[in-house]
């Protein structure tokens, strides 16, 4: 049975190098390879021992990223009168 990861954008999806490079749906900075998009992540080992990863739009029916009335868990970082910053 396939395992299945699913992604928020800014995920960090692996360490880029020789081996492992980012496609559709992705982005390098330092060295890593992180999610643009909310999706599936998709990773395809090549005939060269090199893997790509792309990730893939999710169906439209689910909610990766938090809706309106969503529970989450967070950490509050800052709070002001109007604005609560978390992580």
């Amino acid at each position: 049975m396939e395992r299945r990861l699913d992604c928020i954008p800014g995920d960090c999806l692996a360490k880029s190098d020789e081996w492992t490079t980012g496609l559709k749906g992705t982005y390098s900075r330092n060295g890593y390879i992180y999610a643009s998009i909310a999706g599936t992540v998709k990773i395809v080992h090549n005939d060269d021992n090199t893997k790509t990863l792309e990730v893939l739009r999710v169906d439209r029916n689910r909610h990766l990223v938090p809706q309106m009335d969503s529970i989450v868990t967070c950490r509050v970082l800052s709070m002001t009168a109007s604005v609560v910053c978390i992580a």
